[in-house]
């Protein structure tokens, strides 16, 4: 049975086109895309199937999706879209009343009455299979997708949301402002993390005195956090607001070659690894001692503005394939949070035995 994404993608339409045609919020087709929201009724995946046909065809898609008036608010006020990593025919590459082939959707309106009962009966054994085991995951402020690489590395099924077009976010992703989210879409994730720009607190900034021409959302994004009672992580640089803080360095990880040190704040407990000694990286500066003597394939590199490495060996370096050199300079290296979201699971496995325990007991 083809999946509500892959019947998506094939008919050449984006979550905007399909949360427009339906008018619901991009968040609800979001769920449906990462399987986070199962349809209670059998006819819904009928419907939603044979809506995405309709709207490929141009044809009025909203009488098939029966009322759902747990939505609210409309689809223009969630601008979002799919991480742009598969390639899939767009509308510009077809006429736009030409219409789809009859094997690139579950069913059409010319299927037999025995095709309609085969999807019947696929799409039941669908509905009572279990929902993904995967903890979901909220990838705020995300950038091109350092962190929430590592997260999912982690055994999380991740979101992100940035404010601006991440067409290199290899996940599913959102453009959206942080700060403005529905609370109870927040809370609909298992967990977040967070990584506010980092701008205002750095160290440049404090050099050239310019720190207020930055945004400074530590303290915002800490309160919408603590709100949605779910586990979270606040990443930024040092010198940023957060509390109680630990300290990563790809000095603490086999196989990095960046110092990198960042900031992580959380309600929960992470142990950090030993911080080990910072060796010299490789350098591109004549008047530096070790110049000439180290290899930036192999020695530790400094990946930033200026840099000291070309971006191959920067992404090496950081265990990063896909981002552009402006992307890197500004990501953390997937294996920080990878570490970091093996403890979260941790975590909530643990509050979740609690539970049981206490739901046993009384």
């Amino acid at each position: 049975m083809i999946s509500f994404s892959e019947t998506r993608l094939r008919a050449g339409l984006s979550i905007e086109d399909v949360a427009g045609g339906l008018g619901i919020r991009c968040e609800e087709v979001l769920r449906w895309e990462t399987g986070a929201h199962v349809p209670l009724h059998i006819m819904r995946s009928l419907q939603l199937i044979q809506a995405v046909n309709d709207l490929a065809l141009g044809e009025a898609a909203s009488s098939w999706i029966p009322p759902q008036p747990h939505l609210t608010g409309k689809a223009g006020d969630w601008p979002c879209r799919h991480a742009d990593m598969v390639v899939d025919p767009s509308p510009s590459s077809r006429h736009e009343s030409e219409p789809m082939k009859p094997d690139l959707l579950a069913f059409s309106h010319e299927s037999s009455d025995s095709d309609r009962q085969r999807f019947f009966e696929n799409e039941s054994k669908q509905a009572t299979k279990p929902a993904s085991k995967k903890p979901r995951l909220l990838d705020l402020f995300c950038c091109a997708g350092g962190a929430g690489v590592g997260y999912q590395r982690a055994g999380f099924d991740v979101v992100g949301v940035d404010i601006v077009p991440r067409p290199n976010y290899p996940l599913p992703f959102i453009q959206a402002d942080a700060l403005e989210l529905d609370p109870s879409f927040i809370a609909s994730f298992d967990a977040i993390h967070a990584s506010p720009p980092c701008q205002s607190y750095s160290d440049l900034a404090k050099r050239n005195g310019n720190g207020a021409d930055w945004p400074r959302l530590v303290e915002p994004v800490r309160d919408m956090l603590r709100a949605s009672k779910r586990p979270y992580v606040i990443e930024n640089v040092e010198g940023a607001p957060l509390i109680d803080a630990i300290v990563l360095c790809g000095t603490m990880f086999p196989g990095l070659r960046v110092l990198r040190h960042r900031l992580f704040e959380a309600n929960f407990t992470i142990t950090p690894p030993a911080h080990k000694k910072h060796p010299k990286v490789h350098t591109f500066d004549k008047r530096k001692s070790h110049f000439g003597k180290t290899n930036e394939w192999t020695d530790f590199v400094q990946v930033t503005g200026g840099g000291n490495c070309t971006l191959a060996a920067a992404r090496d370096a950081m265990g990063i394939d896909w981002m552009t050199k402006g992307e890197i300079n500004e990501a953390i290296p997937p294996a920080y949070t990878e570490f970091i979201g093996k403890q979260l699971i941790e975590h909530m496995q643990a509050v979740s035995a609690k539970l049981d325990r206490n739901i046993a007991v009384g």
